[in-house]
């Protein structure tokens, strides 16, 4: 997870569209060489225009599935419902690239283009096949240990939808001496030695607090080791906006409101803002005028 323009992103996610995007990219020019090798001879697709046409191709595309909510991770469409979604996006993909053949005629583009479709659909079954298959694994999760087992960490013990959990592995719950247990599902540890050993004993990548300052202070030093040996200590808070996308107005107090970091409101910001929006809707207007035309 890192975090860009105040939102947060999965970075298996972004690798996966960085692939998508370059599979697309690729299918144009393996189509071409394709063609060009079937019939022995040159299609009159090479050089600039060949890369023009896998920019706007893999653009197109790109912006399609990315719109139908295909890069979204927690989304809980099963099989039929994923489908779906990628038959809209390449729909609106092809209306989009006939489009602009329309608006720039050019017939020995138009079969490339159709075949590198095909060629994409498969590219992106097989893609998403593989991700489903490694995302799911433990093994290549950041592993999380709740430091807390209070009311607190009841907040993440809510989290039982499949989708709430990609991204991250649930270690179990750390039940603290001076604190009532109220997990009802998850392993629940005590602190037997020390918290360094229970973090290398469960190759622990994260730590997240889930209790109050009172029961935490004893254990600020040993949680200051695990941070300076490479384990990241992150707040209850951040971790639910992290998972659910959600600020938990539940466990928000007065200390974490005056540290929030969304009531910026700059006049250049606003600005800024006003004109991508009036930029963007012109774009899409000249984009969809044939087709209001079209259904008018």
């Amino acid at each position: 997870m890192f975090r860009l323009f105040r939102h947060y992103f999965s970075t298996i996610w972004v690798m996966l569209a960085v692939v998508e995007a370059l599979l697309f990219f690729g299918a144009i020019y393996a189509v071409a060489e394709l063609r060009s090798f079937w019939q022995d001879s040159d299609i009159g697709l090479t050089g600039r225009p060949l890369m023009l046409t896998a920019v706007f191709f893999a653009s197109a595309l790109m912006f399609s599935i990315t719109a139908t909510g295909l890069y979204q991770p927690n989304v809980r469409d099963r099989l039929v419902g994923m489908v779906v979604r990628t038959a809209v996006g390449f729909t609106l993909a092809f209306t989009l690239l006939s489009l602009g053949l329309i608006a720039f005629p050019a017939p020995h583009v138009e079969p490339t283009v159709r075949y590198a479709m095909l060629l994409s659909l498969v590219g992106i079954c097989f893609t998403r096949a593989v991700f489903k298959i490694y995302s799911d694994r433990c093994r290549f999760k950041p592993k999380i240990l709740v430091f807390g087992a209070g009311p607190l960490a009841t907040q993440i013990q809510k989290l039982k939808r499949k989708s709430d959990w990609r991204g991250a592995c649930l270690v179990g719950y750390v039940h603290l001496p001076e604190e009532d247990n109220v997990i009802t599902s998850g392993k629940v540890m005590p602190i037997t030695a020390s918290l360094q050993d229970l973090v290398t004993l469960h190759a622990v990548d994260q730590l997240v607090i889930a209790t109050d300052d009172r029961d935490l202070e004893p254990f600020i030093g040993e949680i200051l080791e695990c941070k300076l040996r490479g384990t990241e200590v992150i707040d209850l808070l951040t971790f639910m906006e992290r998972q659910t996308h959600k600020i938990q107005l539940e466990g928000l107090g007065g200390r974490e409101i005056l540290f929030l970091d969304g009531f910026s409101h700059a006049v250049v910001k606003r600005q800024w803002k006003r004109v991508f929006d009036i930029v963007v809707s012109a774009i899409m207007l000249v984009v969809m005028f044939p087709v209001m035309v079209g259904t008018a």
